[in-house]
C-alpha cells in the first residue's frame, strides 16, 4: 500500500508547460498504435489457435470422409481399452518412465523422455507395459473439456508404463494407423461426442466402454496414412504461427513501458 506521505514525496520532472504537451501528444499516438498493434495481433492469435480444428474438420467432414467404413474403437484394438498402473506418491522419482494425464495435454505424441519415473514390479511392466503406436485416453478430469484426450507413444526407447487414470488402446495394425486415430480424436465431432457422454460428479469420468463404442472412419490404410502426413504438416504450420504471434504479443506488451521510460528520461 502507499501511503499519503510517500505520494507527497514524489518528484514529478516538469518540462515547461508547451513541452510537456508536446510529449503527451507524441505518447498519446504513440499509445495508440501499440492498442492497435496488439488488436491485430490478437485477431491473428485467435485466428492461429482456431487453425487445427479447422484443418480436422476439412479433413473428417468433407464428402469423401463421408463415405468411409466405421469402426467401434473398441474393434479396432487388440489390447485394451484398460487402465494403467496405481502407484503411490513415494514411488515416484526413480524407476521407470510412466505416462501421467498431465502428460496427455502437452503434445499429440508423448515423448517418455520428459515423463517422470516410478519403481515398478515385473507384473505392471507385463500388465501395463508401453508398446510404440499405443494410444493413452484421459479417462478422468478435473475440467470436462478435458476427458477423452488422446494421444501416442511414437518411439519407446526403454520399458514404460502408464497410470491409472489414463486408458490404453493398442491398435490392430492392419486395420488403423495410430496418427490417424489420435488426429480423428481431436475433431470437434469427436470431442463433443466424448464430453456429452461423459459422467461429472467431482471429477468428470469416461469407463472403457464409453471409449470402446466411439466409432472411428476408417479409410484404407494406406489413406490413413496420407492423411496424417498431411495433418502432421499442417499442425506444425499452425503450431509455428501460434508461437510467433505470441512472441510478437510479449514484445508489444513491452513497448508501453519502453515510450514511457524513453519519454520521461528526455529522449523524444
Amino acid at each position: 500500500m502507499i501511503t499519503v506521505e510517500v505520494l507527497e514525496q514524489l518528484g514529478i520532472p516538469l518540462p515547461p508547460l508547451p513541452e510537456q504537451q508536446r510529449i503527451a501528444a507524441i505518447l498519446n499516438d504513440q499509445i495508440a498504435a501499440v492498442e492497435h498493434a496488439r488488436a491485430a495481433a490478437e485477431v491473428r492469435q485467435e485466428a492461429a489457435i482456431e487453425l487445427p480444428a479447422a484443418y480436422l474438420h476439412a479433413e473428417f467432414n468433407s464428402p469423401q470422409a463421408q463415405k468411409w467404413a466405421r469402426c467401434r474403437l473398441g474393434e479396432l484394438a487388440i489390447l485394451g481399452p484398460d487402465n494403467g498402473a496405481f502407484k503411490r506418491r513415494h514411488e515416484f522419482g526413480r524407476g521407470v518412465p510412466i505416462v501421467n494425464v498431465s502428460d496427455l495435454f502437452r503434445s499429440l505424441v508423448v515423448n517418455l523422455n520428459e515423463v517422470e519415473r516410478v519403481d515398478t514390479s515385473e507384473d505392471e511392466l507385463r500388465r501395463h507395459g508401453i508398446a510404440p503406436g499405443d494410444l493413452f485416453f484421459c479417462r478422468s478430469s478435473l475440467k470436462r473439456e478435458g476427458i477423452g484426450r488422446c494421444c501416442y507413444a511414437r518411439e519407446v526407447s526403454e520399458p514404460s508404463i502408464f497410470d491409472c487414470h489414463v486408458m490404453r488402446v493398442r491398435l490392430d495394425a492392419e486395420k488403423a494407423y495410430p496418427e490417424f486415430v489420435v488426429h480423428y480424436w481431436a475433431s470437434p465431432t469427436v470431442r463433443d461426442e466424448v464430453i456429452g457422454n461423459s459422467r461429472t460428479a467431482t471429477m468428470t469420468t469416461m469407463n472403457q466402454n464409453d471409449l470402446a463404442r466411439v466409432e472411428i472412419p476408417l479409410p484404407p490404410l494406406p489413406e490413413q496414412q496420407r492423411i496424417a502426413a498431411i495433418l502432421n504438416e499442417q499442425m506444425s504450420v499452425a503450431d509455428r504461427a501460434r508461437k510467433t504471434i505470441e512472441e510478437e504479443l510479449v514484445a508489444i506488451n513491452a513497448l508501453p513501458v519502453a515510450l514511457l521510460r524513453r519519454a520521461f528520461s528526455g529522449e523524444i
